[in-house]
């Protein structure tokens, strides 16, 4: 007795009677669903009969548009889709073609296109005034989605009858009315999740919302004739995607303290999923929202919304969106997803820099370091090739983020050398140029520092002290308070001076000689140690009595970041590696005595004692300054001071002897091994961790 009305009956004229069925239907021994299924089934048969497809559409026109319809339109979803594919393919009937136009409130025509893929109408057109009634319709025509997202498995099919639907009660042809929609969607979407709370059925409105938002992207991308249109879908998803952000803003205002980032993440997430369940065909249509993605989450940055914060985080580490945009450069993905990062590190920074955190602080912290450590592992060349403008960005205390994000290398360059080798030995492994995409220019044209420095090195005029006092001058910038002076520093312009001049000075050397090496007498050089001699402030020295005091001098600013360019072998990484042992070895000997080598000493063992990574090119540095004689590393005051710090260094020393003579070991074993088994091998003078290995061991150790 289920479908009485449709196939059980073996009169005929009984199995096709419509009252006899919507009876049937409102005691209950029908469902609607079950028959919706049964009757596309039935219209997707080669051999129907006119008398079938009467049956059908009347039924469909008496139940949903009739004078008192028992069922929304989008209830017959299968069916609808049938008769669309008919009429699409030329096989379709009066009798559909009627109904149809009916549903569409239109005129029947030879070959009527269906109504949702009418252009939308103009700006020009009157607008729709969205009262208390139209937003209760609203709410009701998303509500009936939600319905057909819930009892139809196959909702893409449903999707087409639905849109029809809109477009057919005009929601979706005018900018007010389309977005009064989307607005009413969204909170409604919202409030169902907060209300069901932990239910498994709490997602249900976020979900639908998500998957109806990429379907109707979808049918812009292929419903605009022949070629496939990614402007105009591009387009709508960027409008999309800005009303939720907006609201996500709203509600975050609205709210204050008592604001759920659950369901707002829920949405975004969802989207993503959604869009990468797309097929192959669509991959230009995937990435083009991605992009678009990727860009809009600037209005709804930690920074504007920060009880979005852990929400947010999860948007941009989410598998399905940090992969795809990483996984090729295609049309500056790398750099839309970079601007995402420093909008994190932007949000983190005030917080991470007080040395203090919070349990929110703590988690937000690792949760850094974490998404650092994947990017390292799998792609190491986009972090490699930003990590300029990521190390201006990180505060100075983050010492472990900074490893990290200073220990990727370009897989073509693995496996690293043993950095216990010596500098010598290693000069001919360091003869690339890294590319680095730093924009360092605009923050060196204020004042014509750039000109002036390369006029200098030009014509050596003007006067390295004139350079000098006027980056110190925008470095250090002095401003009066209630206490009295207070310096504040311009670490983008000191990142900017210290990379300018140290790759200019390599690069000019390398075209002069056709080699990489480190010139002492470079005009370059003179004025980075002029700086780093004249870029002091008031601050504790590096000693035994104030060795845990934080010295927040623009010395030790300066030589942080000459370590943040040691780096995997390269000619950037050589410079800077000599030209900090050489301000070591200068420092050292003047008779006037500074705070150059204890600062040197405190900025390289603070980021070895940390615990892995290491960038390749701080261990050769250090190793450099503590095994060769002619530095003097161990005939300095700090180093000699008794105390704790005396203790570390002793350690730190006695640790990399035994990595070197494990090294060793290790070497001599395989050789031994390869002859005793008379196999032929290519001898590599590095035995270093591959990178999946180097992660692996960091996450473990240095993140639990």
């Amino acid at each position: 007795m289920l479908l009485y009305g449709v196939e059980q009956a073996t009169d005929h004229q009984r199995k096709l009677n419509v009252p006899v069925t919507i009876t049937l239907i409102q005691v209950g021994m029908i469902a609607i669903p079950e028959l919706d299924r049964r009757m596309s089934q039935m219209l997707m048969r080669k051999n129907i009969d006119a008398a079938e497809i009467d049956f059908v559409t009347d039924l469909v026109r008496e139940l949903s548009t009739g004078e008192s319809p028992m069922s929304p339109r989008n209830a017959f979803a299968y069916t609808l889709t049938a008769m669309l594919k008919q009429q699409e393919s030329g096989s379709s009937t009066r009798g559909i073609d009627a109904l149809l136009s009916e549903l569409r409130r239109t005129k029947g025509t030879d070959n009527p296109r269906p109504a949702y893929r009418q252009t939308p109408v103009s700006d020009n057109d009157e607008p729709v005034v969205i009262d208390e009634k139209k937003q209760a319709q609203l709410k009701h025509f998303f509500l009936d989605w939600v319905r057909t997202y819930q009892t139809n498995a196959d909702t893409e099919s449903a999707f087409r009858p639905y849109i029809a639907y809109l477009h057919n009660e005009g929601i979706l042809i005018g900018e007010d009315i389309t977005t009064a929609f989307y607005k009413m969607a969204i909170h409604v979407a919202v409030d169902s999740f907060d209300q069901i709370g932990q239910d498994e059925n709490a997602s249900i409105g976020t979900d639908s919302l998500a998957k109806l938002m990429i379907l109707i992207v979808k049918n812009q991308f292929v419903n605009r004739g022949t070629v496939p249109d990614l402007a105009r879908s591009s387009y709508y998803f960027r409008k999309i995607i800005t009303i939720l952000s907006y609201c996500l803003i709203e509600r975050h205002m609205e709210l204050g303290e008592m604001f759920d980032q659950k369901p707002w993440a829920r949405i975004f997430t969802s989207i993503l999923s959604e869009l990468y369940q797309l097929g192959d065909q669509f991959e230009p249509l995937r990435r083009g929202c991605l992009r678009v993605l990727a860009k809009v989450l600037g209005l709804t940055q930690p920074v504007y919304a920060p009880r979005f914060a852990f929400g947010w985080m999860s948007i941009i580490t989410h598998r399905s969106f940090m992969p795809q945009l990483l996984f090729d450069d295609v049309e500056g993905s790398w750099s839309d997803y970079h601007k995402c990062l420093m909008w994190l590190l932007r949000f983190a920074e005030p917080v991470l820099k007080l040395g203090e955190m919070t349990h929110s602080s703590r988690s937000m912290y690792k949760g850094i370091c974490r998404l650092f450590c994947v990017l390292v592992h799998d792609f190491p060349e986009f972090l490699d090739e930003y990590y300029h403008s990521f190390c201006t960005a990180i505060p100075p205390n983050c010492v472990q983020l900074r490893n990290i994000a200073l220990s990727a290398f370009p897989i073509r360059d693995g496996p690293l050398p043993d950095p216990h080798r010596g500098l010598d030995r290693l000069l001919p492994e360091m003869q690339r140029y890294p590319i680095v995409r730093a924009d360092y220019a605009e923050a060196l044209e204020a004042g014509g520092i750039k000109a002036a420095i390369d006029q200098h090195v030009a014509t050596g005029r003007p006067e390295i002290g004139k350079i000098v006092a006027e980056l110190r001058n925008r470095i250090a910038v002095k401003t009066m308070s209630a206490d009295g002076p207070v310096i504040t520093w311009n670490r983008t312009l000191l990142h900017a001076a210290v990379y300018y001049l140290g790759t200019t000075c390599i690069a000019r050397i390398g075209e002069q000689t056709g080699i990489v090496e480190f010139n002492p007498q470079s005009p370059e050089v003179a004025i980075l140690a002029e700086l780093a001699l004249n870029l002091d402030g008031e601050g504790a020295l590096f000693s035994p009595a104030t060795e845990c005091q934080a010295d927040q001098t623009g010395q030790y600013y300066l030589l942080s970041v000459v370590a943040d360019q040691l780096r995997y072998p390269s000619a950037h990484t050589y410079f800077y590696i000599s030209f900090m042992l050489y301000l070591f070895v200068v420092t050292s000997r003047t008779e006037q005595p500074n705070s150059i080598p204890d600062r040197i000493g405190r900025v390289l063992l603070e980021r070895i004692i940390v615990q892995r990574p290491h960038p390749f090119g701080l261990l050769v540095c250090f190793v450099e300054l503590m095994e060769d004689q002619k530095y003097g590393f161990w005939r300095q005051p700090f180093a000699q001071a008794p105390g704790e710090l005396h203790e570390i260094f002793l350690r730190v020393q006695k640790n990399i002897v035994r990595a070197r003579d494990d090294d060793m070991d290790r070497r001599a074993q395989k050789q031994l091994n390869a002859m005793n088994e008379g196999e032929e091998i290519e001898y590599r003078n590095s035995e270093s961790l591959s990178r999946y290995v180097w992660v692996g061991i960091l996450i473990i150790q240095a993140l639990n």
